[in-house]
């Protein structure tokens, strides 16, 4: 997955009129047991592990496009098993973390989100 995947976004215009702020998901799966216990679909998650390059509207304030670039994974990369999984976004020119708007309604913002690339993949612990 070297190409940006574009959001799925049901009923929102797509937002391409500003300039684009890059940022990153550090998605890190906390899994302590026997991979063969997960089923199908939660196996499908053990690729999903990974630093990834998120595009967002770039006059969004910090916590607004932390939250951008937070729904804007969730409606391009699917997970089955969300409870095994956390999720960080750092700005990547600083390396700080990037806390988002909690006041904001889920996925509010997922259509100010211009795309989503794999940079690099974890390996799974197990």
């Amino acid at each position: 997955m070297n190409e940006y995947l574009t959001p799925r976004r049901p009923y929102m215009p797509s937002d391409t009129a500003t300039p684009s702020r890059v940022l990153h998901i550090r998605v890190e799966m906390e899994f302590w047991g026997d991979l063969n216990d997960l089923s199908h679909k939660e196996r499908e998650d053990l690729e999903v592990p990974g630093l990834y390059e998120v595009l967002v509207a770039s006059e969004l304030s910090d916590a607004h496009a932390a939250s951008c670039a937070f729904d804007g994974f969730h409606s391009t990369i699917a997970i089955n098993w969300l409870d095994a999984f956390t999720y960080t976004v750092l700005d990547p020119t600083t390396g700080e973390v990037m806390e988002g708007d909690d006041e904001i309604d889920s996925y509010e913002l997922t259509h100010r989100c211009r795309g989503v690339r794999l940079l690099q993949r974890f390996v799974c612990p197990g």
